[in-house]
């Protein structure tokens, strides 16, 4: 038991955060695709045109084109917060490049995708 007061001089805020649910069908196909967005807005952006993937086979040329497709409108729909440290340009340009990588490794069955 006990309590802690800190005076903490700085935070530590993400400035990013995909999440994508993928679900193969047994032919091998998507047959759920979601994907949310974390840390632009004031609350998670759930991007609805994930749903674009399903029906499609991982793989295949028009799956890959729809994935930059969901990607590209993640980058429209989203905008990020200019209150936060960083600069905002760029975590917008990084909005698509994480949902390409986040939305391949859900597919592979894939861990986080982040850099270190």
């Amino acid at each position: 038991e006990g309590a802690t007061l800190l005076d903490r001089v700085r935070f530590d805020f993400p400035l990013l955060g995909v999440a994508a649910r993928t679900d193969l069908a047994a032919d091998g196909v998507v047959a759920r695709a979601e994907l949310v967005l974390t840390a632009l807005a004031a609350k998670p952006r759930r991007v609805t045109e994930a749903a674009s993937l399903e029906g499609l086979r991982p793989g295949t040329p028009q799956f890959d084109q729809a994935v930059l497709d969901v990607a590209e409108m993640a980058r429209r729909r989203c905008r990020t917060l200019t209150n936060l440290p960083g600069d905002a340009d760029w975590r917008q340009a990084m909005i698509p490049v994480y949902v390409k990588r986040t939305l391949h490794a859900a597919i592979a069955g894939g861990g986080p995708v982040h850099h270190l």
